[in-house]
C-alpha cells in the first residue's frame, strides 16, 4: 500500500504503511522491523505460554504499593514483603536449612512454648512422656529404664503378711530375711507389676528384697 501523507489541523496524518513502521522527524517511515515474535501478552493480563527471565538484582514487584518483591542478587534468593505477613496456605516440605531474621532466639521459644501447656513423666523402669498441647492434643513416648532397678522393703513390726509396692513397673524376685539376717521363705503373691503379697506362717520383723 502507497504510504500517503497528508497536512490537517497543524500536524501530519500518515494513512498507509504497518503497525510495525514508525514516522520519522522529516515525516517519512522508517521500514525497519522492532517488533517482531508474539502472540504478545495484552497490557490487561493474559496466559504466559513460556518462562521470563530476570537478570541479578531484577525485582519482580507485587502489590499497588510495591509491597512485595522477588528477585536474586546472583548469590540468595530474597522474598522482600513491607506490608502485612507473608502467609502460606499449604503445607511446606523442608529439605534445606532455614535461617529466620528479625526476632530473637527468645522470642522464637516463647512463640514454640505457648503450644506446650504440661510435660510429665510417669513410671519407673517403664517410662512414660506425656506432652500436652493447648489445644488439647497429647504426644506420648514410651521407654524402658535400663538400670537394674532394686526396692528394698523394711517390715518394722511382727506380721505374718506384708504387703509392699515397690514401683519397679515388673514382677520382681524377692528375697526376704529376719532381723538376725536368717532367709526366710514364705509365699509371693504377685498383685501387679507395682505390688506384691508375701504371707509367712508366723508373724516376724525384717526386710525384703526386690530386683
Amino acid at each position: 500500500m502507497a504510504v500517503v501523507k497528508k497536512y490537517v489541523s497543524n500536524e501530519f496524518q500518515v494513512f498507509g504503511g504497518t503497525a510495525n513502521q514508525f514516522l520519522k522527524a522529516d515525516g517519512s517511515l522508517d521500514s525497519n522491523t522492532y517488533v517482531i515474535g508474539g502472540p504478545f501478552l495484552p497490557v490487561a493480563g493474559g496466559i504466559m505460554q513460556g518462562n521470563t527471565l530476570h537478570g541479578d538484582n531484577i525485582k519482580s514487584i507485587w502489590g499497588s504499593g510495591n509491597d512485595l518483591s522477588i528477585y536474586h542478587d546472583g548469590v540468595n534468593a530474597y522474598i522482600d514483603n513491607i506490608t502485612g505477613a507473608v502467609k502460606i496456605d499449604s503445607d511446606v516440605e523442608i529439605t534445606k536449612t532455614v535461617s529466620a531474621g528479625g526476632g530473637s532466639s527468645t522470642e522464637w521459644n516463647s512463640a514454640y512454648e505457648e503450644s506446650v501447656v504440661g510435660v510429665s513423666v510417669s513410671g519407673t523402669t517403664t517410662k512414660t512422656l506425656t506432652v500436652t498441647q493447648q489445644d488439647g492434643g497429647t504426644l506420648t513416648a514410651t521407654w524402658q529404664d535400663n538400670t537394674d532397678s532394686t526396692f528394698v522393703f523394711t517390715q518394722g513390726v511382727a506380721a505374718t503378711t506384708w504387703n509392699i509396692q515397690h514401683n519397679l513397673g515388673k514382677f520382681p524376685s524377692v528375697s526376704v530375711v529376719n532381723t538376725n539376717d536368717f532367709v526366710i521363705i514364705g509365699e509371693v503373691e504377685y498383685i501387679d507389676n507395682n505390688n506384691v503379697t508375701l504371707t509367712f506362717s508366723a508373724g516376724f520383723a525384717g526386710k525384703a528384697f526386690l530386683n
